[in-house]
């Protein structure tokens, strides 16, 4: 263990790609010998601190293998022996039991298996409260990446789990995630939910990880008076106290589609996009970069469909060759009409009648024609500057 510790001090601390390299090959060495790491971590600097983005990188092995609350419960006892400051455990636990939840939320634990693990917690002695604590936050975080939001509301508000966090209970990340679960589920209306929300925000110590969840459970709530108001408004509050904060910009995107600002929620969410870090868990960053994607592609669609396009852009009008494939494909139609008009003497009515509506789409047909060969059209359908 020596020797990788030495390795990681040694790591190159300008280079970043170069110091993530060294820490994930010294957590897949740990990982493979069935080594766990023990050194100390001294800081929560995910870009910088060796010893923490090597913690990351094994801890995140872990979790791949055993996406399980067994692992969350070792995990959050590793964290208690390694992480000695207790603001940085509080910034470390959460991102890890949020972040390693988010990638293995298709293995949510039963009930069954909450209640059997929250057994084993309770026997912790002095960590009862902190691995608890942990745990429920790695299953809070599987319910609210699958939108599962009764089974989320159900753990945070009456299971043994979330009781053996005793006074952390009332920690604003956790308070965060059951506003979340009010929002999308329907026991409670959006008044109470908006009532926890606002709790958590006002929060004196409120996080980071709090504030993305608020957020997170306000672009995804049941609609309510003024949802897209409410979600925009937060999100500015968000971007300002965390300007290259990628998730900021995209719930902000999110509040500006919501009420029908597209043009600026496409600016918002090419700025997440352009902030996603292209280093880190590579797994975390491809489900990141699928979904920024997509809310871009959504909110294309969306503008399009709403008939809304981009200042200085005009849809720009059929081209002329499809006015002569339609004058074309009309023509032959009238034609017939005419001529079955001349056919049917025996029934003068009936001849007039026709001979009227070929007159009738003729003309039409003509006018269309004439309006679009009049006008100066590109050679396509689409978007074009006015």
């Amino acid at each position: 263990m020596s020797e990788m510790a030495d390795r990681l001090r040694s790591a190159p601390q300008s280079d970043l790609r170069a110091l993530e390299r060294v820490c994930e090959e010294v957590a897949i060495e740990l990982t493979r010998t069935g080594t766990v790491p023990d050194f100390a971590v001294s800081s929560a600097d995910f870009e910088a601190d060796a010893f923490l983005i090597c913690a990351d990188r094994y801890w995140r092995l872990r979790f791949l293998v055993e996406p399980s609350l067994a692992t969350a419960m070792r995990c959050a006892l590793w964290l208690a022996g390694h992480v000695a400051d207790p603001g940085h455990r509080r910034t470390i636990e959460e991102k890890w039991a949020l972040g390693y939840g988010f990638i293995t939320c298709d293995t949510i634990d039963a009930d069954t298996t909450v209640e059997a693990v929250t057994a084993q917690i309770e026997q912790l002695g002095e960590h009862v409260v902190d691995a608890a604590f942990f745990a429920c936050l790695y299953q809070a975080a599987k319910l609210r990446a699958s939108f599962a939001f009764g089974p989320l509301d159900r753990l945070l508000s009456s299971s043994r789990l979330v009781q053996a966090t005793a006074h952390r209970r009332t920690e604003p990340v956790l308070i965060a995630l059951r506003s979340m679960a009010a929002f999308g589920d329907r026991t409670h209306g959006p008044g109470y939910a908006l009532d926890l929300m606002t709790e958590a925000w006002a929060h004196p110590d409120r996080s980071r990880a709090a504030v993305d969840i608020c957020l997170n459970g306000l672009a995804n709530s049941r609609p309510f008076p003024a949802h897209g108001r409410v979600l925009t408004e937060h999100a500015l509050q968000a971007v300002a106290a965390y300007p290259d904060d990628h998730a900021m910009r995209y719930w902000l995107a999110i509040g500006h589609q919501k009420n029908g600002r597209y043009e600026d929620a496409r600016a918002a969410i090419d700025e997440a996009l352009r902030l996603l870090p292209a280093h880190g868990g590579r797994g975390s960053h491809g489900l990141l970069l699928e979904q920024y994607r997509s809310r871009r592609a959504a909110i294309h669609d969306e503008q399009r469909l709403s008939g809304s396009h981009p200042s200085g852009l005009v849809r720009a009008p059929v081209s002329r060759w499809f006015a002569v494939k339609c004058a074309g494909a009309v023509l032959p139609v009238v034609l017939l009409c005419l001529v079955l008009g001349r056919l049917t003497v025996s029934a003068p009515g009936t001849a007039l009648a026709v001979t009227g509506i070929g007159v009738l789409v003729t003309t039409a047909a003509a006018a269309v024609g004439l309006r679009y060969l009049a006008r100066d059209h590109g050679s396509t359908p689409g978007w074009r500057r006015g």
